[in-house]
């Protein structure tokens, strides 16, 4: 072996040998090149005493989405899993389900109201449609089916919370008619399969018509 490649391969070598290099739960948060995804993959949590919360006792749930951005859920980040209480609506057979419940903790960290004494360095420091987004794509980092995250998403983004941003306010509108609202977007999603975008944009197209309702 020439000089060149024995400095070369023992380069790699040590390489090899840093810290969490092996590791693929480990984030490398110094590197343009973390893979996007939950760090850890496994979390644990605690029911709250007389509430339908769960409490998570990790030091931290770190989502990464697809641009790189760090979403953070620290530790005592409050749940109520996958539910939209303004639908009256459980999305699936178990709130607390293995496939969402990661996304459900990150999403809660930013826009659950438990959370705004909890999680105050995350608690709606992000808009409120971006928030929403980050949900989405995480629902399906978390093994959630694109059919399924689709409408979950459109759920949240019409009944979830909405902040700093008065002009598209929901909350003078029923929950009856939001309710009756999702179901005709749940039939379009599920007939058309349209994208996250898509989604979005007919949401917000008929929103207009849902205030007018309510004045």
């Amino acid at each position: 072996m020439s000089l060149k490649l024995a400095s070369l391969f023992a380069g790699l070598l040590a390489l090899a040998m840093l810290p969490g290099c092996d590791d693929p739960s480990t984030p490398r948060s110094v590197s343009d090149e973390v893979l996007s995804g939950f760090y850890p993959q496994v979390i644990t949590l605690r029911e709250v005493a007389d509430s339908s919360l769960k409490e998570l006792i990790d030091e931290q749930l770190l989502f990464v989405d697809k641009q790189g951005k760090h979403w953070i859920a620290p530790k005592g980040t409050l749940t109520d899993g996958a539910s939209v209480p303004r639908l009256a609506l459980w999305m699936t057979d178990g709130r607390f389900a293995k496939n969402l419940l990661k996304a459900a903790v990150v999403h809660d960290a930013y826009s659950q109201s438990d959370n705004a004494s909890r999680t105050p360095g995350q608690y709606q420091s992000q808009p409120w449609k971006r928030v929403h987004r980050m949900f989405y794509e995480a629902l399906i980092a978390g093994g959630t089916s694109v059919s399924q995250a689709k409408l979950m998403f459109a759920a949240v983004w019409l009944g979830g919370p909405r902040w700093n941003d008065a002009g598209n306010s929901l909350d003078g509108v029923s929950d009856e008619a939001l309710r009756a609202e999702f179901k005709v977007c749940k039939e379009w999603i599920q007939a058309k399969d349209p994208d996250r975008q898509k989604i979005e944009q007919w949401m917000e197209r008929r929103e207009p018509q849902l205030r007018a309702l309510s004045q």
